[in-house]
Order: C-alpha cells, then structure tokens, then sequence
C-alpha cells in the first residue's frame, strides 16, 4: 500500500544564488509535490512580479570545507593530500584545494582513493605531486554538468512569486554515506535562482513508513 506524506510551508531563507539548500526528505520514495513560493519578508507574502526558478538535486553540490594538514607523495606520483575531517567526497568526485602553501596545488583535483585513518582521511588525487604542501581547505565542489547527475527534476519557472511541481519522480538521495557507517542522508537540496525567503512544501509516496 502507497502512503502519500506532505511537508507544507517550510521556509528557506536564500542568501547565495549558486548555493542548494538541503529540506528533509526521505533517503528513496517518489517525488510528488514541490511548491515554492516567494515571500517579502518572513511572515509577508509578495504581491511583486519577482520570477525565479527552483532546481532539485539528489546530494550536496558543495561539500564542507575541511582543513589540509598536509599535501604528501602517493606511491604512483599523484597528489596525497590529508584533511582533518570527513569531505563528504565518493570517489572521481571533484576536489577543490585552496590556501596551500603549494600554489601548483591550488586548482580542481579528481578524487581516486579514499581512506580513513588516524587524525583525518586520506584522499589520493590525480593531480602530480612537485613538493610537500601544507595549509589550506580542501572542499567538494559539483558544478556545470556533472550537476545532471544530480538533478531530480528540470527547473521549475515561476509565475509571479509561485513555482509548482506535481506528478511523480523518483527520488534517492545520492550523498556518500558516511565514514562511520551511518545510513544515507535525509535530504534533498534546493537551488534558487535569486535570494529572497521561500515557503516550501514537499510531498512524497512511498511503499515504506517514515518520518521527516
């Protein structure tokens, strides 16, 4: 038996148009309902003609910034760099390093190994390894089109200040499960094309009883 669930009015408060906000959501159901609707203020619905559009995306498109202790040589000659917190990152993800000592290091790196060990994790990259950096942040950073991956759903247009979806699409959410075991996020992230204060409400079916 399909049970439909609803979460109305939840308020999103964009500050930063490249950013996706993450909404509770179930780990893997059907997508049914997406409203967004545009506020003047927090407890003030818009009468202005303000358009936008809202994107849906399966995980993070940008990661926690953790701090690099230390940009090392892997055996294979690539960059082994060494963060102080989980990044968050599968494997080919691409990884942000800025601030290191190492300017050649400050660029886009692709992700080919991961490891959790004492002190932080380990995350071998493709890029060449030239000296010993330090300092620095190292971040996830899912951009252009590798953001497809991602997509639940095409942008949804407004008419004046309300965006609306109804139908029904599969939904997962595609975050990497945590280093601790722990199960997947519950969560499904929301981009709007500008700032402003946003009431939405989400609704879902799923064969599975849950909570959100």
């Amino acid at each position: 038996m399909s049970l439909i669930y609803e979460k109305p009015n939840q308020t999103v408060t964009v500050e930063d148009a490249e950013l996706a906000y993450p909404l509770a959501a179930p780990p893997r159901v059907e997508l049914q309902k997406l409203i967004a609707i545009r506020e003047e203020s927090a407890d003030s619905i818009s009468e202005v003609d303000d358009a936008f559009t809202v994107e849906a995306f399966s995980r993070a498109l940008l990661g926690p910034a953790v701090s690099v202790i230390a940009v090392e040589q892997a055996a294979n000659g690539k960059c082994l760099v060494f963060v102080d917190a989980d990044p968050r990152l599968r494997v080919n993800d691409p990884l942000v390093v800025d601030g290191c000592d190492v300017t050649d290091y400050n660029t886009t790196h692709r992700v080919r190994a991961i490891e959790k060990v004492a002190g932080g994790y380990l995350l071998g990259t493709n890029r060449t390894y030239t000296s010993r950096g330090t300092g620095g942040t190292a971040q996830l950073a899912i951009v252009n089109e590798e953001e497809e991956l991602y997509r639940v759903l095409a942008p949804l247009s407004s008419a004046n200040n309300f965006a609306a979806y109804n139908g029904g699409v599969l939904f997962e959410n595609q975050d990497p499960r945590r280093h601790d075991g722990s199960s997947h996020e519950r969560k499904i992230y929301l981009r709007f094309s500008s700032p402003g204060v946003y009431l939405v409400t989400l609704g879902f079916r799923s064969n599975e009883t849950f909570s959100f």
